[in-house]
């Protein structure tokens, strides 16, 4: 029974260095800069149309509430406000509240 707890032991500390591993792998590549060959920025190209929309909209207007992004749109509030949290859980956009109001800016910004 020992000898199996220490082989367990031994395994789950390979395991932990391997995931340290990847950990550091996953920090180098998301530190790598988002942009394509010719140097357009390729956050654009890896998002669904849908929330692309919702991107170029916020990129317009800077920072902004979900009904502001929804006048450009021309979607419903609590559609976009649907995929605005979509591009927060993305690491797109940042959010915050400004009294009541949810508002939203690019992680950049």
């Amino acid at each position: 029974m020992l000898k199996r707890h220490t082989d367990l032991v031994k395994k789950v500390r390979e395991l932990q260095g391997e995931v340290e591993d990847l950990r550091r792998r996953l920090e180098l590549i998301e530190a790598l800069p988002k942009v394509t060959a010719d140097g357009r920025d390729s956050t654009l190209f890896a998002l669904p149309d849908h929330l692309r929309k919702s991107y170029l909209a916020l990129l317009d207007l800077g920072a902004a509430s979900a009904s502001e992004v929804s006048a450009i749109t021309h979607r419903a509030r609590a559609v976009e406000s649907s995929y605005l949290n979509q591009l927060i859980l993305l690491g797109h956009l940042r959010k915050w509240r400004d009294g009541r109001i949810a508002m939203f800016a690019l992680r950049s910004v």
